[in-house]
């Protein structure tokens, strides 16, 4: 059976057990519900004392009863002795409704208490890098993937991994460690592709290989979707592909994912997975006063939420806009505060764009706006494109288009190849903002 139909299988029995869960036994249940870290190869996982939580799990995939969810998991790890399987699927319950401070809290006593089951680290992983403490997620999930660890839990591992890195802007390392591992390929029949594909998906955006980013994400759509996965806070694959789709020119695309994950995020109210649909919405708006009420709503939800990488990102966005409107004191403002999250969460890669940017934005001169040739140029630069090719293409002397390209970084305040297209695409087409935005 290929991979197609067996999902399709797989998605028409989910809807058949939807309809009522509680007649089918945990054994007839388990194969039907998503559960990161290959849960089907543990016979407990599938006994009838698990049954409660699989439900909940079941439930919560597809985005229903986020408060009695929350409650059923406190209560069963309250509960006396609940054993690993109820133990594993409390805590996917916290992961997955956003309640990161207790789910790490229940994690660490368990670690404590000398529970070596590598789920339990692989778990406190994930759980701090939605956190936005990346750099302590991966080094947690390198020495797990360093050691013994289980094949069924190695490609979430290596996902979490990956995303950790790319948060930390180890783009090369996160290229290493798929190569390693032998995921730097097409997937097929790979035990937790959607995670993988959502990491792959990360790489590339943050690589500007935005068609490759929109295929990885959308391949992990379709992976959940097969599942009959819609929560988006299992992963937010909407909100990234439709930043992919409208940095590729595909508008319409763009704006209906962007629209069906606010739907999602709100449906089932997680705050950082609703401050994502928010700003990804923001990217993509219109017109600036639609941008600006968007951010601010985002950075209300990420308020107390624990994202803290995610607020950090929302804050520069927010500072971008107030720029430009020249609101320096409320830009710097914001940047201040952006710092210091950046400061507590230890993600070098983004006090220094901050600190970069106060400078820029501190000495920064006035707007100024590309010549129509310069315009013509930059928007040919794309990922493996060469000088030379432009040239042919534009029927100009690679000199000439590496001079009109020194003007184009000078004027848009950039240092190069990579940040271009998204200078061109999230600007007003060339005219520069007294900072530029960053998409990852």
């Amino acid at each position: 059976m290929d991979h197609l139909t067996d999902s399709n299988r797989r998605h028409d029995a989910i809807a058949a057990a939807g309809a009522d869960p509680q007649r089918l036994r945990a054994d007839e249940l388990e194969p039907l519900v998503y559960a990161v870290g290959g849960t089907m190869d543990d016979p407990a996982l599938a006994a009838p004392s698990s049954a409660p939580l699989l439900r909940v799990l079941f439930a919560v995939n597809q985005k229903r009863d986020r408060e009695p969810a929350v409650a059923a998991a406190v209560a069963a790890l309250d509960g006396p002795a609940p054993g690993l399987a109820t133990t594993l699927r409390a805590l996917l319950v916290l992961l997955y409704a956003e309640e990161f401070a207790e789910a790490e809290r229940r994690l660490r006593a368990l670690l404590a208490a000398g529970e070596s089951c590598a789920a339990f680290g692989m778990l406190l992983a994930r759980v701090v890098a939605c956190q936005g403490r990346s750099r302590e997620a991966s080094a947690l999930l390198g020495a797990l993937l360093a050691g013994e660890l289980r094949s069924d839990l190695l490609v979430a591992a290596v996902a979490w991994r990956v995303s950790a890195l790319v948060d930390l802007g180890d783009l090369e390392q996160a290229h290493e460690v798929l190569r390693l591992h032998g995921f730097d390929h097409e997937l097929a029949d790979v035990r937790d592709r959607a995670e993988l594909l959502a990491a792959r998906g990360a790489l590339h955006l943050a690589e500007g290989h935005f068609g490759l980013a929109y295929d990885d994400y959308s391949a992990c759509g379709h992976e959940l979707t097969g599942w009959a996965v819609v929560n988006p806070a299992v992963a937010n694959w909407r909100a990234y592909a439709a930043l992919c789709a409208h940095m590729t020119r595909r508008n319409w695309l763009a704006r209906t994912l962007a629209s069906d994950e606010v739907v999602a995020t709100r449906g089932w109210g997680g705050r950082r997975t609703i401050g994502i649909a928010l700003q990804m919405s923001a990217r993509l708006a219109p017109d600036e006063q639609a941008r600006m009420r968007l951010l601010e709503h985002a950075d209300a939800e990420l308020d107390g939420s624990g994202a803290l990488l995610e607020q950090v990102r929302v804050k520069y966005d927010l500072a971008v806009l107030r720029a430009e409107r020249s609101d320096d004191a409320v830009a710097l403002d914001l940047l201040g505060t952006a710092r210091v999250l950046a400061n507590e969460i230890g993600n070098d890669l983004w006090r220094g764009r901050i600190a970069s940017a106060i400078d820029q934005l501190e000495g920064a001169p006035g707007p100024a706006r590309l010549t129509p040739q310069e315009l013509a140029v930059a928007r040919e630069v794309v990922p493996g494109r060469t000088n030379r090719q432009i040239a042919e293409h534009l029927c100009l002397t690679v000199r000439t288009i590496e001079f009109h390209l020194s003007s184009v970084y000078r004027k848009l305040g950039i240092a190069g190849r990579r940040e271009l297209q998204p200078a061109i695409l999230l600007t007003q087409e060339g005219r520069r903002t007294r900072l530029q935005p960053i998409i990852w």
